[in-house]
């Protein structure tokens, strides 16, 4: 048997800021759990990176963001 963390699907909170006040892309949020944060996209919720990593250059391309999800101007 397979025990998992749940407290990494635990939602502490969403973001659409970054924790500097940068405002974020309009795709991106970013989810708080207990262990880490998480960038989603905002329409479907998928996970296209965390805070330790950031956001992988493939996204950044498709989005125009940088790594930390701010809008490229």
């Amino acid at each position: 048997m397979i025990h998992l963390n749940e407290s990494h699907h635990h939602v502490e909170s969403v973001h659409f800021s970054s924790s500097d006040g940068r405002i974020l892309h309009p795709a991106i949020a970013v989810v708080q759990t207990p262990g880490r944060e998480y960038f989603i996209l905002r329409d479907n919720g998928m996970q296209i990176g965390c805070e330790e990593e950031g956001i992988p250059p493939v996204w950044m391309n498709l989005l125009q963001c940088n790594a930390n999800g701010c809008a490229i101007v």
